[in-house]
């Protein structure tokens, strides 16, 4: 499944860019031969993957991370290397610091992009050596403070993928769509399964992994998480559609009446103050029901969500009201102005954004 860097990497391809997508190294094997390959990607001309094995256990990260960085020094500069261009941009979305940005080439920029919420010391300490942040949040800005490099807002990308497709309802009973992680630690499961159980007459609609090896996301197999799934899948109004790629997605969803977000903003995992998935939903026009999202919280027209991170405990209600008076929610204005905005952030337009802010601190 594409996240943020797998997109931005498409982009920046098609623009005619050579982009060396470097994979994290394989920390599961435990053949430490030192090994550097680079494939092409055919179905995305000018994308090449780098894949690497490390000469020394990954999990001495976990332990010495001053070690760990010392050795990775070494091992980014047989990277750089075996790379046949010069490396103009290293563009960094690894808020689990395996690649330092200080270890690459002193000529090349370093962007560091963190699009998800940095939870512990070491997703701070990442921005060592980046000379310009870009993030999904002004939280997550704020979080990076004590770096003295400009740092701006860009908000989520959206795949071209959802743009110019119709709504494709054949039936007139009321469909609501979840996409993500259903293994995920931090999604509110009480609120999101009252939810469900309170509107027997609403089709809830779910996309994303329901066991690990659908995915390449983390995620939980424990038993509260089996019994969530089990209770998902027992559930008559639910239909759990798997993981699926974005164009099948961007189809999908079109038949959406509304879309629910449902996560617990005080997990240990949280994913952040913003998600990727919403400039999806809004795409296809349709209203959003949401926990809190402090980014949109001043766009009611876009989002409905509870009025602040403690109070998941109104979105049952919530969802009701929206869900009994979508005629309101859904009006053709609404649609309208939902999808302009979605396309005003496509990944092209957040790559032309973030392109000009460069040029103003580093043009020559």
């Amino acid at each position: 499944m594409f996240v943020s860097k797998h997109h931005y990497a498409v982009e920046l391809a098609k623009r005619g860019n050579k982009v060396y997508f470097i994979n994290p190294p394989n920390y599961k094997t435990k053949d430490f031969t030192e090994m550097v390959e680079i494939s092409a990607v055919e179905e995305h001309p000018g994308i090449f993957i780098v894949t690497d094995n490390l000469r020394f256990p990954y999990n001495i990260k976990f332990h010495f991370i001053k070690l760990f960085h010392l050795l990775m020094k070494r091992h980014i500069k047989r990277i750089t290397r075996s790379i046949p261009s010069k490396i103009d941009v290293v563009w960094s979305f690894d808020l689990a610091y395996v690649y330092p940005l200080k270890y690459f080439p002193k000529s090349a920029l370093k962007i560091f992009h963190p699009v998800d919420d940095p939870l512990l010391d070491v997703n701070i300490q990442v921005a060592n050596g980046a000379q310009i942040l870009f993030s999904t949040a002004e939280e997550i800005l704020a979080k990076y403070r004590d770096f003295n490099i400009p740092k701006y807002f860009i908000n989520h990308g959206l795949a071209e993928s959802f743009l110019q497709l119709n709504d494709v309802k054949t039936d007139q009973q009321i469909h609501v769509g979840f996409a993500g992680n259903l293994l995920r630690e931090d999604i509110d499961r009480v609120t999101f399964l009252n939810i469900i159980e309170e509107n027997r007459n609403v089709v809830f609609e779910c996309w994303g992994a329901c066991q690990l090896k659908e995915g390449n996301f983390d995620g939980f197999e424990d038993e509260k998480t089996k019994e969530f799934i089990s209770r998902l899948k027992k559930s008559a109004n639910v239909v759990l559609h798997g993981v699926v790629t974005a164009s099948q997605l961007a189809l999908d969803i079109q038949r959406m009446d509304a879309f629910l977000i449902c996560y617990d903003l005080h997990s240990p995992v949280r994913n952040g103050p913003n998600y990727h998935k919403i400039l999806e939903y809004v795409s296809t026009g349709k209203i959003i029901v949401s926990n809190y999202v402090s980014v949109y919280s001043h766009m009611p027209q876009l989002i409905q969500m509870v009025s602040s991170p403690d109070k998941n405990a109104e979105l049952p209600a919530l969802f009701h009201h929206v869900i009994t008076h979508l005629d309101e929610f859904n009006t053709q204005s609404l649609i309208r102005q939902r999808k302009d905005f979605a396309a005003d952030n496509t990944y092209a337009k957040q790559v032309n954004r973030i392109e000009k802010l460069i040029d103003t601190h580093f043009s020559k």
